[in-house]
């Protein structure tokens, strides 16, 4: 279910560009306010209290997906989301800083698409 989910994030995430050229089949276009809704409660209901492995791969693909969906209207709530996710890596970092690269990588994408 963890890798369904990791690669369904990132399905989503994809332009319709990127779906075109690889040849996947009819493109479904989605609207990226609403994957970046999804995105955003899914990072705010992770809870892996239960669970001894560390899911910072997963939050990690949920950061990068954010940058990348992410529109003007949302833009306030997903920065905050990414200070937030490194502030607490400073304090708490995750295996690899997984977290934090993602962080940085969503700011990338925002760069990328001149959001910020």
């Amino acid at each position: 279910e963890y890798y369904l989910v990791k690669y369904a994030i990132k399905y989503a995430s994809k332009s319709k560009e990127e779906k075109a050229s690889k040849n996947e089949g009819e493109v479904i276009l989605l609207d990226s306010s609403k994957i970046c809704d999804s995105l955003l409660k899914m990072l705010r209901e992770n809870d892996n209290s239960h669970n001894k492995a560390d899911d910072g791969h997963y939050v990690k693909t949920i950061y990068e997906s954010i940058g990348k969906t992410a529109t003007y209207k949302q833009l306030s709530v997903c920065l905050a989301e990414l200070r937030k996710c490194l502030k607490l890596e400073k304090v708490v970092p995750s295996y690899s800083n997984a977290r934090m690269i993602g962080a940085i990588k969503g700011y990338g994408w925002l760069h990328i698409s001149k959001a910020i």
